[in-house]
């Protein structure tokens, strides 16, 4: 009699142990079901708007967020987000140098810039040619931002790594 109430708590406490465990698989998997995204702009308001339109749309999580070039680079090597949403204008390292440094050292980053510049071409054609998969004219325009962002979101649950 003495080991049923045992083997009832160790049997119990072994059945918590697997709920638990699936439980936590199905959060991983979930995850990997979402996009992670840094978001980078040197002014607060942008940051916090670009920020909220991000998390507007389903499947995408910020996990990280930086107001210059090496903060970015820095959040970006710490978390290693799907994606990363910077502007080009920042103090200290600018988009465009952050944007240079990460396709040399963190391969395989995908980057949307966002850019004040007023549509220059030149600035496009530049973070194009450094790996960036779009490139978003300030103010952001939430359809646009949203339709990128589900393009993402549909490569890397398709299995494309971003």
């Amino acid at each position: 009699m003495g080991l049923l109430p045992h083997s009832t708590s160790l049997l119990a406490e072994m059945i918590y142990y697997v709920q638990a465990r699936r439980e936590g698989v199905e959060d991983d998997m979930a995850d990997r079901d979402k996009l992670s995204i840094v978001v980078v702009d040197d002014n607060r308001l942008v940051l916090a708007q670009c920020a909220r339109l991000c998390e507007s749309v389903a499947g995408i999580e910020v996990v990280g967020r930086a107001q210059n070039g090496a903060e970015a680079i820095r959040e970006v090597k710490a978390k290693h987000p799907d994606l990363v949403l910077m502007d080009l204008v920042m103090p200290d390292i600018d988009g465009m140098t952050a944007l240079r440094m990460m396709s040399r050292g963190l391969p395989g980053i995908r980057v949307i810039v966002v850019s004040s510049l007023g549509g220059s071409t030149k600035a496009a054609e530049e973070a194009f040619k450094l790996g960036a998969v779009a490139v978003l004219p300030k103010p952001v325009e939430p359809d646009a931002l949203a339709r990128i962002l589900g393009a993402e979101l549909e490569r890397k649950q398709k299995g494309g790594h971003a």
